[in-house]
């Protein structure tokens, strides 16, 4: 998910599936399980479970309890449910293809390190040994992503984070023109 998204290691794990668009594994696996399930029963008039089923709908007898079908029945629904990642509320349905996915390779990366604020900022490049100071090209003492966004004289885009977020095409031509490689 890493790489698809261009994303570091150092990423926070919930971002993963959102910019990459799959679903987490364990999700996966349930969503496969629940649904063989359901079919099963739903599709042979057959098995006295069957009619059971239908008559229960909406009927649920122990609220402690989670029935398969209507666990199947919420998956299939709501496909997958991710919580939207904290640091950012721009994403709105996590569950679908964010804005700028069928951009350029670069442009996507740089995107989706300006998103979680995570990228190969001087902060960032400090912090894993590779720099010897985290300063910024200006003077300012921390060169994070947010400070080369928001607050940099020399490269400080002029717009808003939603910008960014919904892709517009002042934000990609300064994500092109950036130079510094986030």
């Amino acid at each position: 998910m890493r790489t698809i998204g261009g994303l570091t290691k150092s990423t926070p794990l919930k971002w993963l599936p959102v910019l990459s668009k799959i679903v987490p594994p364990k999700l996966r696996r349930e969503e496969h399980a629940l649904l063989q399930e359901w079919k099963k029963y739903v599709n042979n008039p057959f098995l006295p479970i069957h009619t059971d089923l239908t008559a229960l709908e909406g009927v649920q007898r122990l609220k402690s309890r989670k029935p398969p079908w209507k666990t199947a029945r919420d998956l299939i629904k709501d496909n997958f449910n991710i919580k939207n990642p904290d640091n950012q509320k721009l994403v709105i349905n996590p569950t679908t293809k964010q804005p700028g996915f069928d951009l350029e390779r670069n442009t996507w990366v740089t995107l989706n390190r300006i998103r979680t604020g995570d990228g190969r900022s001087g902060y960032m490049m400090y912090k894993w040994g590779l720099r010897d100071n985290e300063t910024c090209d200006c003077g300012y003492e921390s060169q994070t992503i947010n400070h080369i966004i928001t607050e940099c004289p020399i490269r400080a885009f002029k717009g808003t984070i939603e910008d960014f977020h919904l892709t517009k095409k002042e934000a990609v031509e300064w994500m092109k023109n950036l130079d510094v490689k986030l």
